[in-house]
């Protein structure tokens, strides 16, 4: 029998934000229904308050080498929404894929990292802007 399929979940979870909070539950609970058994990781600000409060492993976003290592394990990768894509607080692409990665930064490095291990990239309800 094969294995269950892996799936990271690149949010803004974690952060106390209720509406992403809500994406990751809604993310979760939909691609349960389609696979039973799915294996789930999320991108969290909060890797063990989220893996206990939605059932899915996490990686903390600033943790580039967990980060390296959920997208290596994954079979998708999947930008699971919200407002990741924007530069609200400034954008420097030298800040991609270093600790200091956030906004836009977020979202080129998840996308880098899937590249680069060969994992295929998803987006589903991804909010851009604001972009300056």
């Amino acid at each position: 029998m094969p294995s269950a399929r892996r799936v990271l979940l690149a949010g803004f979870f974690g952060a106390g934000n209720a509406g992403d909070d809500a994406i990751l539950a809604a993310a979760a609970a939909s691609l349960r229904r389609a696979e039973p058994g799915v294996a789930l990781t999320a991108t969290s600000n909060r890797p063990a308050e989220t893996a206990a409060a939605f059932g899915v492993e996490a990686v903390a976003w600033r943790d580039l080498e967990g980060l390296a290592a959920a997208v290596e394990a994954a079979d998708v990768v999947l930008l699971a929404g919200g407002g990741l894509a924007h530069d609200r607080f400034g954008f420097d692409a030298a800040d991609v894929l270093t600790p200091a990665h956030r906004g836009l930064g977020r979202a080129a490095s998840v996308a880098a990292l899937a590249r680069a291990c060969g994992r295929p990239l998803a987006i589903r309800g991804l909010g851009v802007g604001p972009l300056t």
